[in-house]
């Protein structure tokens, strides 16, 4: 997210950041910013910052102690930048920035900015795109992209900057489980077909099946935009458990196997978090080719829902659909989510 714009005011700054410096001061400094390096209080502030600004673009987030427990753990020689703005006077972060890889070979990065809303429309989102934008070029990144809520400061502050476009319309869409309790949808009917469920750790004699189903992922629209080749197996399912489950988090997988060869054929996954017992986040949904058009999208994220509504206290589903992935679009409409707003996927030239 892209925040901030200049107010008339001259703005200088010192980073320190890949053996550089840039020159001194101004109420704003912008730093390098390592969580294995600095106090407990300010690896909280800046995962604060972090999860305020992303439940205000894609209406959901981990809770500041998920974050930050998964910061602490990543590899070392994970492709991750980040930066913290502070005001000089009181050392108080007003606003991050965190530049990633997604995969080795990407010739882009993506980008999260935010800026605590006291501090908008100061000069500090422009500081820490300049410091971003300069770290970017300087490893020789082709792009960065990020997401903006349609509408927004941030949206009105990107249109100034050279070299962006629009790869993709995203709907940030929410489903309403006291509502779905009250009037569940009708319940599906797939012959040759079972629905079955999981916590966190995928059972041994399905999980290689399941990793076919996440191979299947990048078929959907504009999904090759964000995501690499596919080359999911045993091994990474498994950290990418372990990794999901981290600060009090729960991993819900809701499948879709075939009763003739007992294999996943489908899954949908949704995330809760002990932090935030109200939200639910769904992610990814996919189903083999051979397998498509029989209604099994549909079957899995009913059964994921009903099992939703169940859980003590679970108020809303969160989940972000691309507005040309009709499908996917259909399905959530018959299970009563609804548009809460649109965000686009943007790409900035580096």
């Amino acid at each position: 997210m892209w925040s901030g714009r200049m107010d008339g005011q001259s703005m200088f700054f010192s980073i320190a950041s890949a053996g550089r410096s840039v020159q001194a001061v101004s109420p704003f400094r912008v730093e390098a910013f390592d969580p294995r390096g600095v106090p407990a209080t300010d690896l909280d502030a800046w995962c604060r910052i972090v999860v305020e600004g992303m439940a205000s673009v894609s209406g959901s987030a981990p809770s500041v102690s998920a974050l930050a427990s998964m910061m602490e753990r990543e590899s070392s020689d994970r492709a991750v930048w980040r930066w913290v703005a502070r005001a000089h006077r009181t050392g108080e972060a007003v606003g991050v920035a965190q530049v990633r890889r997604p995969w080795p070979d990407a010739d882009f990065a993506e980008l999260r900015l935010y800026v605590t809303p006291r501090a908008q429309r100061r000069g500090v989102g422009r500081m820490l795109s300049e410091v971003v934008r300069a770290e970017a070029s300087a490893l020789q990144l082709g792009s960065m992209r990020t997401t903006l809520v349609v509408g927004s400061a941030a949206e009105q502050f990107l249109i100034t900057v050279a070299g962006h476009r629009i790869l993709l319309r995203l709907s940030n869409q929410q489903q309403d489980l006291t509502r779905l309790a009250a009037d569940p949808p009708p319940v599906p009917d797939v012959p040759g077909y079972r629905i079955t469920q999981w916590d966190n750790e995928g059972p041994a004699s399905l999980v290689e099946s399941f990793a076919e189903v996440l191979n299947s992922v990048r078929d959907a629209p504009g999904a090759d935009l964000q995501i690499a080749e596919s080359s999911w197996d045993v091994a990474k399912v498994r950290t990418w458990e372990r990794e999901s489950t981290v600060g009090r988090q729960r991993l819900m997988v809701t499948a879709a196997v075939a009763e003739g060869s007992g294999e996943v054929v489908g899954a949908t996954v949704c995330t809760l978090d002990e932090q935030s017992p109200t939200r639910a986040s769904q992610h990814d949904t996919a189903v083999l080719p051979a397998h498509r058009g029989v209604g099994l999208g549909y079957a899995i994220k009913h059964r994921q829902a009903m099992l939703l509504c169940e859980q003590a206290g679970l108020e809303t589903v969160s989940t972000t659909v691309n507005v040309d992935n009709h499908p996917m679009m259909a399905v959530n409409r018959r299970l009563g989510y609804r548009t809460a707003a649109e965000r686009v996927l943007v790409q900035v030239d580096a």
